[in-house]
């Protein structure tokens, strides 16, 4: 009996051993992961603001495009409801 609980204990502390060890190595693991997404979300916020102007351009223009549009459409109703009254 004393044989089967020695062998016990030490297939225990082999798995508790195993498991700690493993532990360790995905803590490594996601700290390498955390920082490559750190790098990654600092690039790409360096990106966003070197575009900024690019994106308001094409806002700006593109405010001025639907402006354009609604203006013209109003106009055309103007006409519209003219000739038919």
């Amino acid at each position: 009996m004393g044989l089967f609980l020695a062998v016990c204990a030490g297939v225990i502390t082999i798995s508790v051993a195993y498991a700690a060890w493993h532990f360790v190595e995905t803590m490594k693991q996601l700290r390498a992961t955390a920082q490559a997404v750190e790098y990654l979300a600092i690039n790409a916020n360096d990106k966003v603001e070197a575009t900024r102007g690019l994106f308001n351009a094409v806002s700006a223009i593109s405010n001025t495009v639907q402006s354009f549009w609604f203006k013209a459409a109003q106009c055309a109703a103007a006409v519209v409801s003219g000739r038919v009254k």
